[in-house]
């Protein structure tokens, strides 16, 4: 009886996340659809855009992206646009997915310090966020995708693997400066 509660519990939280992830990701798809380009008001994903050009024409690019951000941001979204195209369609796409991996980290995360609602509730919250949407969907920031390492570190460091959490920061940095915030952790 016991391990058929389990199963049963498994299975209601893997319908959770997958429920919170396809409301989740149709309300992005509808915000992207019905946002014009022209109200996109950052002008960065332009410049990511160019970089992603340059990257496709063979250009070394090292000494001008660390100039600006971090080299992973522009190399992970020029082999996303390797596969979907470099425009700002495929730049949403891309920080929605990195988006919807973040929910499930989160998911995860709270779900083995917290239990299973809590990590419900948490998910949902971020993923139906609206200032969350109107940043990742019709601004085209990769805010979740740096609080996906970001996260990772942490989770790791709390298992007491510090290797993983290192690795983690280290590819959190590598997106967005402000990761290294955490390395007080290891500090300690």
């Amino acid at each position: 009886m016991i391990e058929f509660s389990k199963k049963r519990t498994l299975t209601h939280n893997v319908m959770r996340i997958w429920f919170i992830l396809c409301l989740g990701l149709g309300l992005r798809i509808i915000v992207v659809h019905f946002t014009p380009d022209r109200l996109l008001s950052w002008e960065g994903r332009d410049l990511y855009i160019e970089r992603v050009e340059k990257i496709f024409d063979g250009q070394s690019l090292y000494r001008d992206i660390w100039d600006e951000k971090p080299p992973l941001w522009s190399l992970s979204y020029a082999t996303w646009a390797q596969f979907f195209g470099n425009n700002v369609q495929s730049l949403r796409s891309f920080i929605i997915a990195g988006e919807m991996a973040f929910v499930v980290l989160l998911y995860l995360f709270c779900f083995e310090f917290f239990g299973g609602r809590i990590a419900s509730i948490a998910a949902a919250f971020y993923a139906f966020l609206p200032s969350v949407i109107y940043v990742s969907a019709v601004e085209a920031k990769y805010e979740s995708i740096t609080f996906f390492f970001m996260v990772a570190a942490i989770w790791a460091a709390l298992r007491n693997r510090f290797i993983f959490a290192g690795i983690a920061l280290g590819f959190g940095v590598a997106y967005k400066y402000n990761v290294a915030l955490l390395m007080r952790i290891y500090q300690n």
